[in-house]
């Protein structure tokens, strides 16, 4: 999906600067917020946990970074979209077979990508 929207450069199993702890499935860099998680599950039902404390490490480092979950299970988004407040750092549950997932890759795309800074 990324590719066919142009969304680029995007980085797969990504390890970010001076987070030695995590390695996100994708990550993008925005002018705006800096690196963006997106945390691919096929469920979601206790491994959201883990995309929630690599988004802690992530914001930690990184204040205005934005953490999402993508998955593919309605109900389970649903219930966990109901505890986010629980949630110590993500931003949003988001199922890929919804019409939400589409607008959300348009407002990426339209977001200000760019190549992540070079570490001096």
């Amino acid at each position: 999906m990324l590719l066919a929207r142009e969304i680029r450069p995007f980085h797969s199993e990504a390890r970010l600067s001076l987070i030695a702890v995590a390695i996100y499935d994708i990550a993008v860099y925005t002018r705006e917020y800096g690196p963006i998680n997106l945390s691919l599950k096929t469920t979601i039902r206790a491994r959201w946990k883990q995309a929630d404390l690599e988004g802690a490490a992530l914001k930690n480092v990184h204040k205005r970074s934005k953490v999402y979950v993508i998955n593919n299970s309605p109900m389970e988004t649903r219930v966990r979209r109901d505890g986010l407040p629980n949630c110590i750092s993500i931003d949003e549950f988001i199922v890929c077979s919804d019409t939400a997932f589409g607008s959300f890759i348009e407002d990426l795309r339209g977001g200000g990508l760019s190549p992540p800074p070079t570490p001096r």
